[in-house]
């Protein structure tokens, strides 16, 4: 499921979402997740600058950005 493999945010995301997530890209310690319709994607960034960033982009069309949320894997 990942591109990368080996980071300790990839791996803790993979443990949280894996069974769920139909991917998770980037690296980093801030989740984005995207909750379209059946599908949960998620995408990792490296400050919260970024995955506020991530966070309003439209992912698919299929869904609203007012569902998508940002999870800190630190804590």
């Amino acid at each position: 499921m990942n591109l990368i493999t080996g980071s300790q945010w990839q791996t803790s995301a993979e443990r949280k979402w894996g069974r769920t997530a139909v991917w998770i890209h980037g690296d980093g310690q801030f989740a984005v997740l995207h909750p379209c319709r059946d599908q949960l994607t998620v995408t990792l960034c490296a400050t919260m600058v970024d995955a506020a960033l991530m966070k309003k982009t439209v992912c698919c069309g299929r869904c609203t950005r007012s569902l998508h949320m940002i999870t800190d894997l630190a804590h």
